[in-house]
């Protein structure tokens, strides 16, 4: 009896369920009212949208499956009603929905998709999901466990594998969790201390920007970025003083010899603040960055990042300053070789300067900023051992304040300042080898100096501006003596206009960098009664005002006014002296109390003292030419000279009718 009432109760429950429609077998109750905790979120299971397919005045018909994982469902519930995490959710950025994942998204067979592919919240999420011990309280529900990102990896495989795939690496540690992860909600891992997981630096939802950071990256007036926290020893601030000097700058703006490119070579767009200024990411690039090593935006080295935006530093290449063609062992101060750093590393660190322009070689002892960088190279036993200035005779510790060409300037801290110093590279451009002088093996052969493109000589100009008339002179061996030499043994056409008597470096005399013949106190073709005191200033002229000398032609036959009436110059007429004329210490300084030598009267870079041009060519003197200073027997010779002054001026040089008699100038009446 009860055997054949089975058969009987089993044939009932299969006609019964051949009865419903196939779509609809038990999947849903056939009562409104039945299973309400699952028609809270499955309502296409109520019987007006289920059975009758009709909208309600609360909701319109859905047919769509995906109604129960979209948004809108979870955010029915998760409104932001209650301060947990439906507060985060609702009202904080979270992880992508509603679009269709990228290619560098892999979805699990086990994580649903929506009928047209797109992400959803039921995609990671589940309330059928099984809790592990411990969530029975804070409950995520989440497809799989999420031990250590695992969950994360799931989907963003290429997001793994360290500096090797170009992403930052996971499963580092930190000496030290830095606090302002841990109050912004970061998480760390629990396989090592102080582990790095994904969720160290992103939250699903919430977060700072759409890639849903635990801490702002892209605006730099914040007190804590993300990346400085770590990378740091300490926080950044924005306007740090040391922004510029040990590391590359961020969080300002660019300066303007920077070429900011709009996208790199991969078609990413640059980053930049919402400020405008240079932040962490506008050079890096934490996944699939392009150079893996450093994860950079752009290939180090050659042509790579640095050159896309300093541009005008590219001339360094194949350039002698180029440490790639150098053979010297001592190219690569981290360890990282030249062909990979490319010419910018080998000089700079750009987050480990050992000083300021991020400076990467070892500076000298005692160094300071008008030699030291260069001598960390031009240096014995330095990769320039072999291009070591003889002399380099530059005055550093004087401001030029008759800069025309806002040339840099750089105080005691090296940095630029309009009130700073001549250093090496007030002069240089050590990445440029303008004017090239040579194309070796080893490169480009220079002198890497600022308007060399103009010729040595615009250098000098734009600060000695005055002493640019000396052009078309007699005093311009160009057109004097094409053939001369200099101390370096450079004629005119290689030494350039200031090259034939002054030579910053190779000089043989510190004073006025001389770099030309040096003569005597007094030659003995001068014709003379007394002994004067040494004077540097004169055997500067006398190097080629002497017989055989290439200014042979014009010896004067006097050629000193007495010493003893050096100190006689009253007060008053030192403080006339001062505008135009000057009295010459035996050094070759000026000083009220000083002597009466041959610059005192003659400037030898203008021609004619009463006109401020160039020279009209090779051209006989005359009483206002010949380098001679305006009105010299009315400033000057009439000091103590009176009515005398412009007869004794006159014939200072060549007296009449007594230099065959060898007589001296009759001085005696003022002793």
């Amino acid at each position: 009896m009860n055997k054949n009432y089975s058969i009987v109760f089993s044939i009932i429950i299969c006609l019964c369920l051949g009865v419903f429609p196939a779509h609809a077998q038990l999947r849903a109750p056939r009562q409104a009212d039945s299973a309400k905790k699952c028609a809270i979120c499955h309502y296409r299971w109520v019987y007006t949208f289920f059975i009758e397919h009709k909208s309600t005045p609360i909701a319109e018909l859905n047919e769509s499956k995906d109604s129960v994982g979209e948004t809108k469902m979870c955010l029915s519930c998760h409104d932001g009603s209650v301060l947990d995490s439906r507060n985060m959710v609702c009202n904080t950025p979270s992880h992508t929905s509603g679009v269709v994942p990228s290619a560098r998204v892999t979805i699990p067979p086990n994580f649903p998709l929506s009928d047209k592919g797109a992400l959803l919240c039921s995609t990671c999420h589940t309330p059928h999901a099984q809790l592990s011990p411990g969530e029975s309280i804070n409950m995520t529900f989440k497809r799989e466990l999420n031990i250590n990102s695992s969950l994360c990896i799931k989907c963003h495989t290429q997001n793994v594998g360290g500096t090797a795939q170009g992403n930052h690496p996971l499963t580092v540690t930190l000496e030290h969790v830095p606090e302002a992860i841990i109050k912004a909600g970061g998480r760390f891992g629990t396989e090592k201390p102080n582990q790095i997981i994904c969720e160290t630096c992103h939250m699903a939802h919430g977060g700072a920007g759409d890639k849903r950071l635990i801490l702002p990256v892209m605006d730099s007036q914040s007190q804590s970025i993300l990346c400085e926290v770590c990378h740091t020893k300490k926080a950044k601030k924005p306007n740090d003083p040391d922004t510029n000097r040990y590391a590359h700058p961020v969080d300002i703006r660019p300066g303007s010899g920077v070429q900011i490119p709009e996208t790199w070579s991969s078609g990413e767009k640059v980053t930049l603040s919402v400020q405008g200024d240079l932040v962490c990411l506008t050079c890096h690039r934490m996944h699939t960055a392009a150079d893996k090593e450093f994860l950079l935006n752009e290939q180090a080295g050659d042509d790579g990042l640095c050159v896309r935006c300093h541009e005008n530093k590219s001339k360094v290449f194949e350039s002698t300053h180029d440490l790639r063609l150098s053979n010297h062992p001592q190219k690569s101060p981290f360890g990282v070789s030249s062909a990979r750093s490319g010419p910018c590393g080998s000089c700079h660190a750009v987050h480990t300067g050992k000083g300021p322009f991020m400076w990467a070689r070892q500076l000298p002892p005692s160094s300071v900023c008008s030699e030291g960088y260069c001598k960390s190279c031009h240096a014995q036993g330095q990769c320039a051992e072999k291009a070591v200035p003889r002399n380099s005779a530059h005055p550093a510790a004087k401001a030029a304040s008759v800069n025309t060409a806002g040339l840099p300037l750089f105080n005691d801290s090296c940095e630029q300042s309009a009130q700073g110093k001549v250093a090496c590279m007030t002069c240089h451009d050590v990445h440029n080898p303008s004017p090239v002088t040579a194309i070796t093996e080893t490169g480009k052969k220079g002198q890497y100096l600022r308007l060399g493109e103009s010729g040595q000589g615009a250098l000098c100009q734009s600060c000695h501006a005055e002493q640019s008339f000396i052009r078309g002179t007699p005093h311009d061996m160009s057109i004097a003596f094409p053939g001369y030499k200099n101390a370096l043994g450079r004629a005119p056409s290689q030494s350039g206009l200031c090259g034939t008597c002054h030579l910053v470096h190779g000089a043989i005399l510190n004073e006025y960098m001389w770099g030309a013949p040096v003569g005597t106190d007094v030659p003995k073709e001068w014709l003379k009664a007394e002994k004067p005191s040494k004077n540097i200033m004169v055997s500067l002229c006398t190097g080629c005002h002497v017989k055989g000398g290439i200014a042979g032609k014009h010896v004067p036959r006097f050629g000193l006014h007495p010493g003893a009436f050096y100190s006689r110059i009253s007060e008053i007429a030192n403080k006339r002296l001062q505008l135009s004329i000057a009295l010459f210490t035996p050094s070759g300084g000026t000083s009220p109390m000083g002597g009466i030598v041959c610059s005192t009267c003659h400037n030898s870079h203008q021609w004619d003292g009463k006109k401020k041009e160039r020279g009209a060519g090779l051209t006989e003197g005359t009483i206002t030419t010949s380098f001679l200073r305006p009105d010299l027997p009315r400033l000057f010779c009439s000091i103590c000279h009176g009515t005398e002054a412009l007869f004794k001026h006159l014939y200072f040089h060549n007296r009449p009718a007594r230099a065959d008699k060898k007589e001296q100038f009759p001085f005696g009446d003022l002793q």
